[in-house]
């Protein structure tokens, strides 16, 4: 009698680990040529909390320009040296780029089913532009406006929007500026992550390379 009470305690408590919701806030804003972005993912009743700024990588560049580095020898047709890749490497190579090409449409296919399952919270777009030509920031700010509506309207039947998305672009007459703004909450249920992580796990360790 106590085991059994015991084993259903547990899957009481297993059942509530599941129906936990996840919850993931994205913030990212450019101003000209600089991005910043951050994330945020909260659980377990905002127990757990991670939060990473995300920080755009600049390249490595000599006094001279980029840095460029080549391996093998021109001219030769058999073997290379590291980092070349010989004649009978091809076949090789082409199947290691058909069973990444399928790893990812795998991959997609899990995100699609999954994406019914996200709920999508205050999600603001702002944007400020100009390129110091009033026709022509008119223009702009009318397709971009009508590129963001698109977006969010093919979003809108992936997710589930439980407010109105707010949209503002505004335009900056003789001047020349770009400022975007997004922010957003996700929230799906922790059953449904660890379903798709453990779908993702099984897809990449059936990969043949």
């Amino acid at each position: 009698m106590w085991l059994l009470l015991i084993v259903l305690a547990l899957l009481v408590l297993v059942f509530l680990f599941l129906c936990l919701p996840v919850e993931i806030s994205l913030a990212y804003e450019r101003v000209h040529a600089d991005d910043s972005a951050s994330i945020e993912v909260r659980t377990l009743l905002g127990l757990v909390r991670v939060r990473r700024e995300l920080t755009k990588l600049e390249a490595t560049q000599t006094e001279g320009g980029p840095a460029v580095v080549v391996h093998g020898k021109a001219g030769h047709d058999g073997p290379t040296d590291e980092g070349g890749v010989s004649t009978a490497d091809v076949p090789r190579r082409w199947d290691q780029i058909r069973e990444f090409v399928a790893f990812i449409k795998r991959a997609l296919h899990i995100a699609k089913n999954t994406s019914p399952h996200i709920h999508i919270y205050n999600l603001r777009v702002e944007a400020h532009i100009g390129v110091n030509d009033s026709v022509q920031t008119g223009m702009l700010v009318g397709t971009m406006y009508a590129a963001i509506s698109t977006l969010l309207g093919w979003l809108s039947h992936q997710c589930k929007f439980v407010d109105r998305p707010y949209i503002q672009v505004r335009p900056a007459f003789h001047q020349t500026l770009f400022h975007l703004r997004t922010q957003s909450i996700l929230r799906i249920r922790m059953g449904y992550v660890i379903s798709a992580g453990i779908r993702l796990l099984v897809a990449w360790k059936r990969r043949a390379f």
